[in-house]
């Protein structure tokens, strides 16, 4: 039988050990993620054509991030479980990914069109819905890891 790297991690589980390194990480970039989306919305609110540029390469640096700590999460998660374990994570962390290609889809099409003229209103409101989403399926995915699930709460 396959001995999996939780076997001799600690007493407090092998999730707790590696993940409540990589948690804390990703939450650290949700919320650098939040104050920028903040940003933006305010800058565009004041026709800052410069600041909304810095936040929107904020947000697509800061969601850069994300997907690696959640790369990260995803490594330690499959190394430290058993194989009917590790379909349900995968599945739960693939949505996240799915999630965050479209912020960062959606941040890239802001950009471009900023270059050409300015920012639609709909487009920021694509950008919440967007965000809210890939928050929800962050939450989930604390919930599934049963790591600090509460945490996430506080940057929606």
């Amino acid at each position: 039988m396959t001995e999996y790297i939780h076997d001799s991690i600690s007493e407090y589980g092998p999730m707790q050990t590696l993940l409540t390194r990589d948690i804390p990480q990703l939450m650290t970039d949700v919320e650098e993620v939040k104050n920028a989306l903040v940003s933006l919305e305010h800058d565009h609110a004041s026709f800052d054509r410069k600041l909304e540029e810095q936040d929107i390469n904020l947000l697509l640096d800061t969601i850069i991030d994300i997907k690696k700590d959640l790369n990260i999460i995803l490594t330690d998660f499959v190394s430290m479980n058993p194989p009917e374990k590790i379909q349900l994570g995968m599945l739960e962390i693939e949505k996240a990914f799915s999630y965050l290609s479209g912020l960062f889809d959606d941040v890239k099409e802001i950009k471009a069109e900023l270059r050409k003229s300015f920012i639609q209103q709909e487009q920021l409101q694509r950008l919440k819905i967007d965000w809210k989403r890939l928050i929800k399926k962050i939450t989930d995915i604390q919930g599934f890891l049963e790591i600090c699930p509460n945490d996430c709460q506080n940057v929606c």
